[in-house]
C-alpha cells in the first residue's frame, strides 16, 4: 500500500536548442510516495505534461535513489516504459546498477529514428518499483539528472540551465525523519540537497539536524508547515533557525541532544549559544521544549500554544531553556520537569506556571499572566531576577524556594496561596528597615 502526492517541476526550453518550438513548456512529473513500514514494494510513476508541443530528438535520464546511500532499493527489471505515446521513436532502459551501488541507479536511454526531432505529447513516460526492505524510518528523494546536452539547456522556472530535472520521494512509517546533511550551495531548508538522503521534508516529517555546515538555515518552507518534530543531535553545532514560521503536531517536541556550542551576537557582540530558533512556532497541541544535553534558545518570535494544551520544559541538570521570545496562550500550562533552569523573559499570556524541579527565572515584570497561579513544589526554585512581578496565587511547598533578589512579588488574586517554603530576600533595607 501506499499513498500518493504529485510534484511537479517546469522547464522552460531555451530559443534555438529545441527545434519547432520556443519558449514551451515541459513539465516532468514524480511522485510523492510512502509506505506504511519497511519490507513493502512501492510503484512509483513518472509522467511527462507538454505545454506546447515540445519536440526533442533523444535524451538520456538517470534516476537516482537517496543520493546512492543505503536505503531502499530498485527492484531489477522493474521499469515499464511506455512505447510508442511520448516519443514515437520508441524507448530502450533497463534497471541498471549503473554505480554499483545498490541498485540505486537506473538509467532511461530515449532516442527516436534517424535523430529526427518530435514531438514529446502528454503522457505516462515509465513507472518503476521500489523495495523498501531494510530502509530505515526516513524520507529518500528521487532525483533525476541528465547528461544530454538538449535536456542540460531546460532552464529551470526560467532561470540557469540545469542538469538536475524534477525532484520527488518516497518515504517509511509514519512521521519519517529527514536528517541535515548541508551539504547545498545554500542554507534552504527547502533545499533538497541539504538532506542526507536528497529529500528535502514535508509536512509531518521528523526533522533532524546534525553536524557543523550550513548551520544557520533559512526556514523558506511555506510558513506555518506543521513537523512532527525537531531534534538537533550530538554532532549538531550551533545552528539558527530563521525565517518563516513552522508548526509543531501536538505531542511533539524540539530537542538538542548536543553538548556543542556556537556564537550568535544579540547587539552587544558574540556569544556562545546551544541551538537557537528565530522563528514563531505554532503549537497544535502539547509541546515539549527539552534541553536534553544543551541550551536551547528562542528569541525574537512567538510560541502559540492551543487552548489548554501543556507547554512541557525538560531538561539535564546544567542546561538552560532560554525563552527570550512570548509564550502566547490565555489557558496555556507551562509544566517544568527540566533539572536545570527555564529563562522566561518574553511577555507571556500564559496562566498556570508549575514548577516541579529545576530553578525557573523571571528575568521581567511580564513572565506570566497578572492572575495567573504559580506552584512550586520540594526541591524547585523560583528566582525573581526582573522588575516587579504580579500574580493571582502561589502554592510554594515546603523544601522549594521562593529567591526575591531585589524585586517584589505581587500575589493579588483572589484564591488562597500558600507558603511552607523558604523566602529569601537579598534587598538592601531603606533608613526605615523597610
Amino acid at each position: 500500500m501506499f499513498k500518493l502526492g504529485r510534484l511537479a517541476v517546469v522547464f522552460l526550453a531555451f530559443a534555438g536548442v529545441m527545434s519547432s518550438v520556443a519558449q514551451a513548456e515541459l513539465t516532468i512529473t514524480v511522485g510523492d510516495h510512502s509506505a506504511n513500514s519497511a519490507g513493502e514494494i512501492i510503484t512509483v510513476d513518472l509522467s511527462v505534461t507538454n505545454g506546447g508541443g515540445q519536440e526533442i530528438d533523444g535524451m538520456l535520464l538517470n534516476v537516482v535513489l537517496g543520493g546512492d546511500l543505503a536505503g531502499p532499493t530498485f527492484v531489477a527489471n522493474s521499469v515499464d516504459l511506455t512505447t510508442g505515446t511520448v516519443f514515437a521513436g520508441g524507448f530502450s532502459g533497463a534497471a541498471d546498477d549503473e554505480n554499483g551501488v545498490n541498485d540505486r541507479e537506473i538509467s532511461y536511454s530515449v532516442s527516436t529514428p534517424n535523430s529526427n526531432d518530435i514531438a514529446i505529447t502528454t503522457a505516462d513516460l515509465a513507472t518503476f518499483q521500489i523495495d523498501t526492505t531494510g530502509a530505515g524510518n526516513n524520507r529518500y528523494g528521487i532525483v533525476l539528472e541528465s547528461t544530454t546536452s538538449e535536456l542540460s539547456a531546460f532552464a529551470l522556472n526560467g532561470g540557469a540551465p540545469a542538469t538536475t530535472l524534477v525532484y520527488g520521494s518516497i518515504s517509511i512509517g509514519d512521521n519519517p525523519i529527514v536528517i541535515w546533511s548541508g551539504d547545498g550551495s545554500d542554507s534552504n531548508l527547502t533545499n533538497y540537497q541539504n538532506w542526507l538522503y536528497q529529500a528535502a521534508p514535508l509536512a509531518g516529517d521528523s526533522l533532524q539536524f546534525a553536524g557543523t555546515t550550513n548551520t544557520t538555515v533559512n526556514m523558506d518552507q511555506t510558513a506555518n508547515t506543521a513537523y512532527h518534530s525537531i531534534t538537533f543531535d550530538n554532532t549538531a553545532q550551533g545552528f539558527v533557525l530563521d525565517g518563516n514560521a513552522i508548526g509543531i503536531d501536538a505531542g511533539g517536541s524540539i530537542t538538542n541532544n548536543s553538548t556543542l556550542q556556537g556564537s550568535y551576537d544579540f547587539g552587544e557582540g558574540a556569544e556562545p549559544i546551544g541551538q537557537l530558533l528565530l522563528v514563531d512556532i505554532k503549537a497544535s497541541g502539547d509541546l515539549t521544549l527539552d534541553a536534553a544535553a544543551g541550551d536551547l534558545t528562542f528569541d525574537d518570535s512567538n510560541i502559540s500554544m492551543t487552548g489548554s494544551s501543556t507547554l512541557t520544559i525538560d531538561g539535564g541538570a546544567t542546561t538552560t531553556v532560554d525563552v527570550l521570545s512570548n509564550i502566547l496562550g490565555s489557558s496555556a500550562i507551562v509544566d517544568v520537569q527540566t533539572s536545570g533552569n527555564l529563562i522566561l523573559a518574553g511577555t507571556n499570556t500564559f496562566m498556570t506556571l508549575n514548577i516541579n524541579s529545576g530553578t525557573v527565572e523571571f528575568e521581567n515584570g511580564n513572565a506570566m499572566s497578572n492572575t495567573g497561579s504559580v506552584s512550586v513544589a520540594d526541591g524547585a526554585t523560583l528566582l525573581m531576577n526582573s522588575d516587579n512581578e504580579q500574580i493571582g496565587t502561589i502554592n510554594a511547598a515546603a523544601g522549594s524556594t521562593i529567591n526575591l533578589g531585589t524585586s517584589i512579588l505581587i500575589v493579588g488574586g483572589t484564591g488562597n496561596s500558600t507558603f511552607a517554603g523558604t523566602i529569601i530576600d537579598t534587598a538592601t533595607p531603606d533608613e526605615n528597615n523597610e
